[in-house]
């Protein structure tokens, strides 16, 4: 979405792909804790013995 509408040239293209980069690490590290918590629960017991 960014790098369709970036304007300015050079300077543009480099600000839309900061913006990129910026949104998709905080959405993989969103979806990351919901599947954690989802798989583990929030209570931080982590228990590998079963």
């Amino acid at each position: 979405y960014y790098g369709f509408f970036a304007t300015g040239r050079s300077a543009g293209v480099g600000v839309a792909v900061g913006n990129a980069v910026r949104t998709s690490l905080i959405v993989v590290v969103s979806i990351t804790l919901l599947i954690s918590l989802a798989v583990y629960g929030s209570n931080g017991n982590f228990n590998l013995s079963g």
